[in-house]
């Protein structure tokens, strides 16, 4: 009994040996396992491109961010030419009233002054007609 339990147990690591043997030369050939080795070089290559994934996300958000900060910006800007512009046309409003009233000032001073010399002329030729008589 105790040699069939050697020749058993024998038996066993035989079989043992060539199970392990045989799954490490077939293994990395296995396509359809689940399991994929990578040799350490590639790991490396896809931990730097998770990395880049990674800083490329936080730089689309700060991006983004100052996108948004530039389109506030650029509508301030705008609200403020808009406003400079109305300004701008009220100003251009009261220079054209002033002319104006500049203009018809300086009409109606001017009729006065025609009036006013003509009065003074026609008072002035009298008077020299009557003191030549």
């Amino acid at each position: 009994m105790n040699g069939m339990k050697r020749i058993i147990i024998l038996f066993l690591i035989n079989l043992l040996i060539v199970i392990s043997s045989f799954s490490q030369t077939i293994y990395p050939k296995q396509i359809n396992d689940s399991l994929v080795i990578i040799t350490t070089q590639q790991l490396k290559q896809s931990n730097l491109i998770f990395v880049e994934h990674d800083k490329l996300k936080r730089e689309n958000v700060e991006l983004t961010n100052k996108i948004d900060i530039q389109e506030q910006m650029l509508t301030n800007c705008q609200k403020l030419d808009s406003l400079r512009l109305l300004k701008e046309q009220d100003y251009q409003l009261q220079i054209d009233n002033l002319n104006k009233q500049i203009k018809s000032k300086s009409k109606s001073s001017l009729k006065k002054g025609i009036l006013i010399g003509g009065v003074c002329g026609i008072s002035i030729t009298s008077l020299i007609f009557l003191l030549a008589r």
